[in-house]
């Protein structure tokens, strides 16, 4: 074969490659545009960056449950199954202060804390019908509570 032959035959293949790169590049990138309709595990962990769990959907012996973190870790949020029912419990950015509701024995609890970690707030129901609690900081003293009975109206 003479050099203008093989010139001819790599031109000839650098017009292919050339074609075939830029088919590559105009036509759209499936695996990036991949849709799942369904994805079936028993827990799915959602990371930042540095690879912290930042989401985690899982479940426990109740049922499912969500928990997410803040980007700092300090503050975070559950939702789920528990013993009796729904719960949502979430943390503030302190660490300390938190909102509690769920479902107990007897019914509904919410629930709150200060930050200082000790005075407290508690709404719901017990076996003598409604209750309303506030602790103080002062060695965790109940100092206002009203609790009564839903069958003496």
């Amino acid at each position: 074969m003479n050099t203008r032959a093989k010139f001819s035959y790599m031109a000839f293949g650098g017009v292919l490659v050339f074609l075939g790169m830029l088919a590559a590049m105009m036509l759209p990138l499936t695996a990036q545009k991949d849709k799942f309709g369904e994805i079936e595990c028993t827990k799915l962990t959602v990371v930042d960056p540095a690879g912290k769990g930042k989401v985690i959907l899982d479940i426990n012996q109740y049922g499912g449950r969500v928990n997410a973190w803040s980007k700092e870790g300090k503050s975070w949020a559950r939702l789920g199954i528990g013993e009796h029912g729904g719960f949502v419990n979430v943390m503030g950015n302190d660490g300390i202060a938190m909102v509690l509701l769920l479902i107990d024995d007897d019914g509904g609890v919410v629930a709150a804390t200060g930050k200082d970690g000790q005075s407290d707030v508690r709404l719901g129901v017990n076996a003598n019908g409604g209750f309303v609690y506030v602790f103080g900081k002062e060695e965790r003293r109940k100092c206002f509570s009203i609790s009564m009975n839903m069958e003496d109206g």
